[in-house]
């Protein structure tokens, strides 16, 4: 399984959230960014270790991991910005 998602809602410790993922072996990918969003917010100020540019290069990582783990892979995208 993998979870896209815009980012953890600002609300929750996101330090502490990513950390979770990470302890949990959860691979956690910025698509088109190298910061962990905040839900509402294109960045928190976390770095992410892993950031990929390209759909396929996603698909790649996912179908690598799925037979190592059976921990979900969670791919955030920061929301777009207003016209």
């Amino acid at each position: 399984m993998a979870v896209v998602c815009s980012g953890a809602k600002a609300i929750l410790d996101l330090p502490r959230t990513l950390e979770l993922l990470e302890t949990l072996g959860v691979p956690v990918i910025g698509y088109r960014t190298g910061e962990l969003p905040a839900f509402y917010s294109r960045g928190s100020g976390l770095a992410l270790d892993h950031r990929l540019d390209d759909e396929a290069a996603v698909a790649e990582v996912c179908s690598a991991h799925w037979p190592c783990r059976r921990r979900p892979t969670a791919r955030s995208r920061p929301p777009r910005s207003s016209p």
